[in-house]
């Protein structure tokens, strides 16, 4: 829990630098997006094999601070893996926060940066056994956006949530999370 307020301090942080730093109006809007989860190291040491990509999906607010700089919140979940050789599983979710910089290449589409703090809690179970662990990270990314209208946008991206574990005693893995979706301003 105690990692959940560095999270937030740095949201807050982002968010406020990036508002007095820059008056313009700004724009909310949504997300959602559909992507592939990449646990390389799940079962790294473990003796046993399993699957290392899963299938999450994210949905978010945010605020676009101007067509250059903005927030954004979200929660990934739906993350889930399972071991070949045994009766276990591996799920995920959580919360990340991301100040985003963009670069329009013409007026339809624009590439961005992330860059972030996510808390994510990954959880295993199997054979009796049931362990979870809470992993606050810094994350980043990039991607690119096109605007289908005023409103709507498609976008893809790929970000790297930095390394989780189950267990602290474990290693950890690093997770990367490469995804499609659309935005909606409203």
């Amino acid at each position: 829990m105690k990692n959940i307020y560095k999270v937030l301090i740095a949201t807050l942080f982002v968010g406020v630098t990036a508002n007095t730093s820059l008056a313009a109006e700004g724009e909310k809007y949504a997300v959602f997006d559909l992507g592939q989860v990449s646990v390389p190291d799940l079962c790294k040491g473990s003796g046993f094999s399993c699957d290392t990509t899963s299938m999450g999906y994210r949905f978010g607010m945010g605020y676009q601070v101007n067509p250059n700089i903005g927030v954004e919140v979200g929660y990934i979940t739906g993350i889930s893996m399972e071991a070949k050789s045994v009766s276990a599983e591996a799920t995920a979710s959580g919360i990340h926060f991301a100040a985003i910089a963009a670069m329009p290449l013409d007026e339809k589409s624009e590439v961005f940066g992330k860059l972030g703090m996510a808390n994510i809690v990954a959880e295993a179970s199997g054979g009796g056994l049931s362990v979870s662990h809470d992993n606050s990270n810094m994350t980043f990314g990039f991607g690119a956006r096109y605007f289908l209208d005023e409103q709507i946008s498609i976008r893809v991206s790929y970000e790297d949530f930095g390394t989780m574990t189950v267990d602290t005693s474990l290693d950890g893995s690093k997770v990367s999370y490469f995804s499609a979706g659309l935005l909606y301003k409203f």
